[in-house]
């Protein structure tokens, strides 16, 4: 059983006073990832599982967004590059391990190992952004106070549309916030 949550609370994972807003911004969804991987390896059954699932199939497909589209291209800008290819490869591969879930039967036996490998994955990125990357960028001449207006504003857009298609379209085919992220 893990007790990732536990980390909210401990040394860069928490939000602290002085960190910019963007920052305490992202560090307050990687609270909420924790605490949903928590409660998904706390789950007895297969449809609870699933009732988490979707929440946090939606929290991360935005998530992942708002950091592709805003805070990677400021930070890679900026000297990060190495930092932000890492997070854009990890970002794949938690997209395509969610969309393998949310097409999968809950009823398959790797329903449960890979929405857990997903967990996993999820909480040692976040870890890592939380640990390093925010570290790093906390050091850069960026204005990331400003930059959390620009956060709030697309994730409204993000639950908007969410609310309308049920779906979140995320970055990933997207040429335009591709080629911004590349190095």
């Amino acid at each position: 059983m893990s007790h990732y949550a536990a980390r909210n609370a401990q040394g860069h994972h928490r939000v602290h006073k002085n960190d910019p807003e963007a920052i305490a911004h992202l560090k307050r969804e990687h609270h909420k990832f924790r605490k949903l991987v928590d409660r998904i390896n706390a789950a007895k059954t297969p449809g609870a599982k699933r009732d988490i699932a979707v929440e946090l199939h939606k929290l991360l497909a935005s998530h992942i967004a708002l950091e592709e589209e805003l805070f990677y291209p400021a930070v890679k800008s900026r000297g990060l590059a190495d930092e932000v290819k890492e997070g854009l490869v990890e970002h794949d591969i938690q997209r395509f391990l969610s969309a393998q879930i949310e097409a999968m039967d809950i009823a398959d036996p790797l329903y449960g190992t890979r929405l857990g490998v997903l967990g996993e994955m999820l909480v040692h990125h976040i870890d890592e952004e939380d640990d390093e990357m925010f570290q790093e960028a906390k050091k850069l001449k960026l204005d990331l106070d400003a930059m959390n207006e620009r956060l709030e504003t697309r994730e409204h857009q993000l639950k908007a549309q969410y609310a309308r298609t049920g779906r979140i379209r995320t970055p990933a085919l997207d040429r335009e916030v591709r080629a911004r992220n590349a190095v």
